[in-house]
């Protein structure tokens, strides 16, 4: 009696692990398929995390960061800059990348169960049962996820910001760009990441155009976010639109509202390594901003002062024609200021 209710205790705890790996695996093998599919498209591999180490693309190399522990595997992916990814392209490598492998993970999911159940054999003591069932829940979560942000269709946030995205890129004045706040679009269809990202390019229309009422508007809803019961709980930051998102309060309050404890706080969410190793334009000019700010080094404020406007005379810089102006004006602006 006693060695059977071990038996099955022991074998609750295994199927139990072998669930979990199910879910991790389903995860790893769609960012491993996610990262060969962003090569045959020509597209960028931006970050691939796994575990606590991401590796993350800077001046066309891979870079590895030590950060905190994840449990999935990520793998984040975008155009090369001058290019932009059309919804039809879009559309064609969600559906190769997520929804065709966990079509196919959760077939295989039913015919082992159809398997194992016509053999009439215990199915709980099955020793894949608990593997299986993982892949095949993570899958059928992808599927209905992916369909709900599918980025084919008209009222979605996603869908939206990367039109928005498009007319940054293209326009040259800024009257040409229409940003509606984030709250006024109660009629798209969204997520917290989608939410994220739209909010990112607020903030950066908003700042270039000296709005600063709007990024108050912006930071209130960023910090609200982070004091949500799952952000506090989580402490996550596993996206480069939730960095993107610290690096806009590091802007924020070293440039626009200056206060050396938030600024440094958020600061410090972010692997030093990383910031420094940012040279764009907009990089250097949040360290410079923030060591004349907020560190009182003047000498190291004038350093990156210099190499972001060094930055903006790159043929191969990401950021459109907007950014370049508003970037070469602030540190401008800065430059005059340390001298």
């Amino acid at each position: 009696m006693m060695t059977t209710l071990l038996y099955e205790i022991l074998n609750i705890l295994f199927q139990f692990t072998v669930f979990v790996v199910g879910i991790w695996f389903t995860i790893f093998i769609i960012a491993i398929i996610e990262a060969f599919v962003a090569k045959v498209f020509k597209l960028r591999i931006r970050s691939f995390k796994i575990f606590n180490r991401r590796y993350t693309c800077v001046d066309d190399r891979m870079v590895l960061y030590k950060e905190r522990f994840s449990f999935f595997t990520t793998c984040e992916v975008g155009s090369v800059p001058g290019h932009q990814l059309t919804k039809k392209k879009d559309a064609l490598i969600t559906c190769i990348v997520i929804l065709i492998p966990s079509i196919g993970f959760l077939v295989a999911t039913v015919l082992f169960m159809m398997f194992v159940l016509s053999k009439k054999e215990p199915l709980f003591f099955n020793p894949f049962l608990g593997f299986i069932s993982g892949v095949g829940l993570t899958s059928a979560m992808l599927i209905i996820i992916t369909i709900f942000r599918f980025p084919i269709g008209s009222k979605k946030l996603h869908s939206f910001t990367n039109e928005k995205v498009s007319e940054l890129r293209s326009a040259r004045a800024l009257e040409e760009i229409e940003m509606p706040a984030l709250n006024s679009l109660a009629d798209y269809k969204k997520d917290r990441h989608s939410e994220i990202r739209y909010q990112t390019l607020f903030f950066l229309v908003s700042e270039m155009r000296k709005d600063i009422s709007s990024m108050d508007e912006v930071v209130r809803w960023y910090e609200d976010y982070l004091q949500s019961e799952q952000e506090r709980s989580l402490k996550l930051l596993e996206t480069l639109a939730q960095k993107a998102m610290y690096k806009d309060l590091i802007r924020y309050y070293s440039t626009w509202r200056i206060d050396q404890k938030k600024a440094s706080e958020y600061y410090k969410m972010l692997p030093e390594a990383e910031l420094l190793d940012d040279k764009d334009a907009n990089g250097r000019r949040l360290l410079a901003y923030y060591s004349k700010n907020i560190l009182n080094d003047f000498s190291k404020a004038m350093e990156y002062c210099l190499e972001g406007l060094h930055a903006l005379d790159d043929p191969n810089t990401p950021l459109a024609k907007l950014e370049i102006d508003n970037e070469r004006q602030l540190l401008l602006d800065l430059r005059a200021s340390l001298t």
